[in-house]
Order: structure tokens, then C-alpha cells, then sequence
């Protein structure tokens, strides 16, 4: 367990902490309108394509990995290997039809697709407990896009087009050093997919875990992302840009409760058993979610303000708002993933609609008032509300089964 989390902070510190500098360097490249024009666009395909493809999926098969229940596995990745190819075409048409999105929408679209198909990769090492390949190849992948970025930079090529160039890049060095430093995993992983169907294996079963977990992912993703796009539609390209900006410091700190939950979510996937386990998670992920608050809320009010100048003033506000969102998100990561990992992901899915109810309401209400900082506000309620009510089923779920014992 200690080397696997090594090797997830490798890939999610050191790798996502490039990425997180290629965003937070968007705005010394081009001005609030172009990156907001960049983060609409790649928040939009997150939205589309994430959930099913990328959540669902590699939840899936994370979980049945560790069950060593490989038909189904192999299910899933057939299906994945279909839809990826359907949304790649869709894609290409979509960035030629819609005015000026060409060529921003179709490289970001490869960009996207290529990381869902290697974090599949990764999800089924994760269910061996074997994260070497994701912190090796997961962390090349986001300092490649980094460079990629400098690179282009140093060319005078600085606007959205150049950053989508330099995000499909990365994908592609990515899925080389994999193809050469882990060709054998790599054959073992094509080869599920040509598994024959287990007399346990039911299509229709998958199916509908999938989609319960896939609009899961939706749910979530749309009360996580769906302050940018409503800001975009509500205020301007500009708001998007201070708010953006400010979402992603405060999405660095996910990086925490990301790492320790993938280690853990194997663990608690296969065995019911657990609550020593899931008890000192919580504590942790409980006090480093604290902690994040405080450095977060420090950050919007003094280091923001120092790097970006006056014009992106607002975005150290924003923040300093939505560090109250913090020990929600990183209590939420813990308690939400159970409900995952007991198959209880139908209660998962009513708290995420009941929080995406509450956000989007709110939203309407907050955004065309005060723009970014409203959007903040409801973030931070949303995350509140739907880590007590993820508490609550899990909390409930104990009951039943103490009755049932």
C-alpha cells in the first residue's frame, strides 16, 4: 500500500501539479476571453465524455479487477473501445459545423479521448494494486503537455489553438513511453478484451451499473463544472476566466483525497469488512481537508493578488470563498467512493442529483448578481450537501447491516 501511494503521489502530485502550472500559466499567455474560449470548450467535453467514459468505465474496472472477475472487465473495454470511436467522429464533425471552434475543438477532443483510453490502462492496473505504470506514464503525460506549452510558447504561439496543441501532444508522448516501457502489461490489457463471456457475466447488469455510474459522473461533473459553463452563457468568456482560474487552485488541492482513494478504493471494493480502514480515512482526509482550507484561503488572499496583478484581483477573492469548500470535497472523496465500492452507487446518484438540483438553482439565483463569487457560494453549499448526504447513506447502510447480523 505505501508504494502504491508513492507512485499515485508521483503521477497525481508531481504529474497533475504540471498541469495545474500549464493552467495557471493561461493567463500570462493570452488574455481572460481566450482562456475562458479554451477552458468553455474543454469543460464542455469533460462534461460529455468523462462520466461514462472515463468514471464510469475505469470504475468498473478498478472494482471487478480486484474481484478477479475478468469477463467483465473484458465487457467493459469492448464497449469502451465502440463508444470511443463513435465520440471521435462526432468530435471531428462537431469542430468543422460549429462557427470557431476549429481547430480548438478537435484537438482537444483527441487530446481527451487518447487520456480516457490510457487512464483505462491504468484503472485495471489499479485493480492488480500495481500503480507503476500510472505513476511512470501518468506523470510523463502531464509534464510532456507542459513543455509542449513552453515549446510553443518560446514560437510565439500563444493562444487557445497552441495550449489544445500542446494538451494532444503530451497524450501522444504519453501512449508512446508506454507502448515502450511496458509493452508486456500492455498485451495482457489487449487481451481482455477477447475474453469470452463467464456464466456470471450478464451484459444487462453492466449496463445498467454503467449508466448508474456514468450519469453518476455526470451528476457530478455538471455540480462541479457546471458554475463555468452557466457563467459563460450568464456573464462573459471574461468571468469564466477569474472563476476558472480560481477553480483550478482550488482543484490542486483535490489532489490529496484523489491519491488516497485510489489506493484505497481496491481495498474497500473487496471486502465488506472494512471499517477500521474507512474510519481512519476519514479522520485523515477530515484534518488534511483543514488544513487545505487555510492554505487555500491564504493563497487567494495574498499570492494571487502577486502573481497575476490587478486585472485578476477578483480571482483571489473567489477563492478565498471557495477554500469553505475544501474539508466537504475531501470528506465527500472518501464517503462517496464507499458508497462505490458497496455497489451502493444508485445512492450515490440521488445525493449527486440533489446537489446538482440545489447548485443549478442556486446558480440561476447567485451568478447574474454576483458573477464569479456567486458561482463560488453555490459551489461551496453544493459540496456541503452532498457530503451529508453521502454520511447519511453510508451511516444507514451500517444500520441495515448490524440488523441484518
Amino acid at each position: 500500500m505505501i508504494r502504491n501511494l508513492g507512485w499515485a503521489v508521483l503521477h497525481h502530485g508531481v504529474g497533475r501539479g504540471a498541469l495545474f502550472v500549464f493552467f495557471l500559466a493561461l493567463p500570462w499567455l493570452m488574455g481572460a476571453e481566450d482562456v475562458g474560449h479554451l477552458t468553455f470548450t474543454y469543460t464542455l467535453l469533460l462534461l460529455i465524455l468523462q462520466p461514462l467514459l472515463d468514471t464510469a468505465i475505469g470504475t468498473i474496472i478498478v472494482k471487478y479487477t480486484a474481484r478477479e472477475l475478468l469477463p467483465r472487465v473484458g465487457h467493459a473495454l469492448r464497449f469502451l473501445g465502440k463508444t470511443l470511436l463513435f465520440a471521435a467522429a462526432f468530435i471531428a464533425a462537431a469542430s468543422v459545423l460549429i462557427p470557431g471552434q476549429f481547430p480548438v475543438l478537435s484537438l482537444l477532443g483527441a487530446a481527451v479521448l487518447g487520456a480516457i483510453g490510457l487512464n483505462t490502462v491504468f484503472a485495471w492496473r489499479r485493480g492488480l494494486e500495481d500503480f507503476r505504470m500510472e505513476g511512470i506514464v501518468g506523470t510523463a503525460h502531464k509534464v510532456m503537455v507542459l513543455l509542449a506549452l513552453a515549446l510553443l510558447a518560446s514560437t510565439g504561439l500563444t493562444g487557445p489553438a497552441a495550449a489544445a496543441a500542446a494538451m494532444l501532444v503530451g497524450i501522444i508522448g504519453a501512449w508512446a513511453l508506454a507502448g515502450i516501457a511496458f509493452r508486456t502489461p500492455l498485451r495482457q490489457f489487449s487481451r481482455l478484451v477477447t475474453l469470452a463471456p463467464g456464466d456470471d457475466t450478464s451484459t444487462t447488469n453492466l449496463l445498467r451499473e454503467g449508466i448508474v455510474l456514468g450519469t453518476v459522473g455526470v451528476v457530478g461533473l455538471l455540480y462541479l463544472r457546471i458554475d463555468v459553463v452557466m457563467l459563460g452563457l450568464l456573464s462573459g468568456d471574461a468571468e469564466v476566466g477569474l472563476y476558472f482560474t480560481a477553480a483550478r487552485v482550488l482543484e490542486a488541492s483535490f489532489i490529496v483525497p484523489h491519491i488516497v482513494m485510489l489506493v484505497v478504493f481496491p481495498l474497500l471494493a473487496q471486502s465488506n469488512d472494512v471499517r477500521h480502514l474507512l474510519r481512519r480515512t476519514i479522520v485523515g482526509l477530515g484534518l488534511s481537508g483543514l488544513l487545505a482550507a487555510l492554505a487555500l484561503a491564504g493563497a487567494g488572499r495574498w499570492l494571487i493578488p502577486q502573481i497575476y496583478g490587478a486585472e485578476w484581483a477578483g480571482t483571489g477573492h473567489i477563492l478565498i470563498l471557495l477554500s469553505l469548500a475544501a474539508p466537504a470535497v475531501f470528506l465527500g472523496y472518501c464517503l462517496t467512493q464507499a458508497l462505490v465500492a458497496h455497489d451502493l452507487q444508485e445512492r450515490y446518484l440521488v445525493v449527486a442529483l440533489i446537489g446538482l438540483t440545489l447548485n443549478i438553482g442556486l446558480n440561476l439565483i447567485l451568478i447574474p448578481r454576483f458573477g464569479g463569487m456567486g458561482a463560488a457560494g453555490a459551489t461551496v453549499v453544493t459540496e456541503i450537501i452532498v457530503t451529508v448526504g453521502a454520511a447519511t447513506a453510508l451511516i444507514r447502510r451500517r444500520k441495515l447491516m448490524r440488523s441484518m447480523g
